[in-house]
This record gives C-alpha cells, sequence and structure tokens, in this order.
C-alpha cells in the first residue's frame, strides 16, 4: 500500500503509533 498518494501519510502515522506502544 506504499507509494499510493495520500496512503502514505496515514501509513507513517499508523508506523509512529505503532512504534509508540
Amino acid at each position: 500500500m506504499r507509494g499510493v498518494k495520500g496512503s502514505d501519510a496515514l501509513d507513517k502515522l499508523a508506523g509512529e503509533n505503532a512504534n509508540r506502544y
């Protein structure tokens, strides 16, 4: 799902969230 416009931002946010917890 990487490379898709808009999806990149969501993917980054989800990654950071998962990293936090």
